[in-house]
């Protein structure tokens, strides 16, 4: 039924899809479907960036739904001198985890089993990105939901695990203070990314894509890319 309110409400582009065990439907940032979890049926509605923040209230009021889980994240550009080894000696807990590799490295504080869970890390994109995230799950994801049903944003919730965090000062400073348009640009770089991947893969595919499109399911697949693609193209369109 509520499924069938918002389908009615918000007319068109929904496509079938799947997010792990679940079954439903995406439109743009939304998805709601249904799945199997330790053996009970699950509804679930996952949905991020600014519609996300609208429909927090509208899904506790009228179904009394709230998050088990809520992730967020600030991107900014990383200082070329930065080292996580460093940021993890200066750390203001021991209960931290580097792991290192060819293109970045990733600092974990706290326990992944914990309700407030930290990851920082590197992305080599165009330029070198540093993304601090916070996991935040059981009671802390209950507190936060509520505090963003109350019209608190989802920067207010960052920078509220940030000030309590274990990053050194300096880390946490930088994420305080972080410029938003800067982090606006790098965003639509990683999604250009993402995207410029996705094209060269369909590129990739030459003379056996006429092969790949012959079967339903990859066929499907291959055309909802593209479509993205030509989407995300126009976009880049009318801000140029």
């Amino acid at each position: 039924k509520f499924l069938a309110k918002i389908m009615e409400a918000w007319k068109g582009g929904w496509k079938q899809s799947k997010w792990l065990q679940y079954s439903g439907w995406r439109k743009d940032e939304f998805f709601i479907g249904i799945g199997e979890q330790k053996g009970k049926s699950h509804t679930i509605a996952g949905a991020s960036g600014h519609l996300s923040q609208r429909m927090f209230k509208s899904l506790k009021d009228r179904l009394s739904w709230y998050a088990t889980r809520i992730d967020v994240q600030v991107t900014i550009y990383c200082p070329d001198d930065l080292k996580l080894s460093d940021v993890r000696d200066r750390c203001k807990t021991k209960n931290t985890t580097l792991i290192e590799s060819q293109f970045n490295d990733t600092l974990y504080l706290g326990s992944r089993e914990s309700e407030v869970f930290t990851r920082l890390y590197e992305k080599p994109i165009i330029d070198k990105y540093l993304r601090l995230e916070f996991e935040l799950k059981g009671g802390r994801a209950r507190t936060a939901w509520d505090a963003l049903c109350k019209g608190e944003t989802v920067e207010d919730v960052f920078l509220y695990y940030l000030r309590k965090s274990k990053l050194p000062d300096d880390i946490a400073q930088m994420f305080e203070s972080y410029d938003k348009d800067a982090t606006t640009e790098i965003m639509r770089d990683i999604q250009l990314h993402d995207n410029v991947k996705v094209l060269k893969w369909i590129e990739s595919l030459d003379e056996s894509m006429e092969k790949h499109m012959a079967n339903h399911q990859i066929g499907e697949s291959v055309k909802t890319i593209v479509r993205a693609w030509a989407k995300f193209a126009d976009k880049l369109d009318n801000l140029s």
